[in-house]
C-alpha cells in the first residue's frame, strides 16, 4: 500500500496548475485516460490504494499533460527514498533510451528490406529483359551461321537434284526456278523430286519429319523435332537454312 499524505501538499500543486489552464476533472480524465478517482484523490490529498509503479505512471502522465516536473514531484512523495526515486528514474530513461533504440533498429531493418527488395526486383528484371536482346541477337547469329550448310562445288552447267521423303504427314511448299510446284501435305511414305537450273526454295512444317535428299545423297537432320523451317534455299553455290 502507497500513500500520498497530507503533509505533501502536491494536490493544491497539481490543482492550481488545472485551474490556470481551465480545465475540470472530467476533461483531464477525458484528455489523458487517467480515472477520475485517481486525479480527485492526488488533488485532496487523499489515501491512494495502488501499487507504488501504477501511482508513479499516472503521476508522470498527469505531470506531462500539465507541464510539471515529474521527477520533482516524485521526490515530494513519502513511498520512495530520494536515492531510489534517482535510481528509479535512471532505469526509467534507459527504458525509454532502450525502446526508442529498439523502433529506431527496426526502421532501419524495415527501409533497408526495401532497398534489397526493390534491387532484387531491378536486377530480376534487368535479367529478364537483357537477355533477351542477346537471344536475338544470338539468333541472328545462328541463322547466319550454324545453320549455314554448304556442299561440295558444283558446276554451273549441272542441274540441282532435290528429293523429299516424308516419314510422317509434313505439311510442304516448294519452289522451283520461281515456280511453286507443289503445296500441301505431303503424307507418311510418299516423296517428291525435282531439279532446278536455279534454285529450289523449300518450307516446311515439321523438318524432322523429312529427309531430304540432294543430289541423291541424304542430307543431314536441319533441325529439331516439330521445328517449322520458313525457307530453305538450294542453290549452285550451297544450301541455306532460314527459321
Amino acid at each position: 500500500m502507497s500513500q500520498i499524505e497530507e503533509n505533501y501538499n502536491l494536490g493544491e500543486i497539481f490543482k492550481q496548475r488545472r485551474l490556470e489552464k481551465k480545465l475540470s476533472l472530467e476533461e483531464v480524465s477525458n484528455k489523458t485516460k487517467i480515472p477520475l478517482r485517481f486525479l480527485s484523490a492526488i488533488e485532496n490529498n487523499e489515501t491512494l490504494k495502488m501499487h507504488p509503479v501504477y501511482i508513479k505512471g499516472l503521476l508522470k502522465i498527469y505531470c506531462n499533460f500539465l507541464g510539471l516536473d515529474y521527477y520533482q514531484i516524485l521526490k515530494m512523495t513519502p513511498f520512495k527514498e530520494k536515492e531510489k526515486i534517482k535510481k528509479e528514474s535512471v532505469v526509467f530513461n534507459r527504458i525509454e533510451t532502450k525502446n526508442k533504440k529498439t523502433f529506431l533498429k527496426w526502421i532501419i531493418i524495415f527501409i533497408a528490406g526495401v532497398f534489397i527488395l526493390s534491387l532484387f526486383l531491378f536486377i530480376l528484371k534487368y535479367k529478364i529483359k537483357k537477355p533477351s536482346s542477346v537471344v536475338e541477337k544470338s539468333k541472328k547469329e545462328t541463322e547466319a551461321v550454324e545453320f549455314l550448310k554448304w556442299p561440295k562445288q558444283k558446276s554451273e552447267q549441272e542441274p540441282i537434284k532435290v528429293k523429299l521423303q516424308a516419314i510422317r504427314d509434313c505439311w510442304l511448299k516448294a519452289n522451283v526456278d520461281g515456280k511453286v510446284v507443289f503445296q500441301g501435305i505431303l503424307k507418311k511414305g510418299r516423296f517428291q523430286s525435282w531439279q532446278a537450273n536455279n534454285y529450289i526454295e523449300l518450307s516446311l512444317g515439321n523438318i524432322e519429319a523429312i529427309q531430304l535428299y540432294l543430289n541423291d545423297k541424304l542430307f543431314s537432320p536441319l533441325g529439331r523435332k516439330g521445328q517449322i523451317i520458313r525457307k530453305i534455299l538450294i542453290n549452285q553455290e550451297g544450301l541455306q537454312v532460314l527459321k
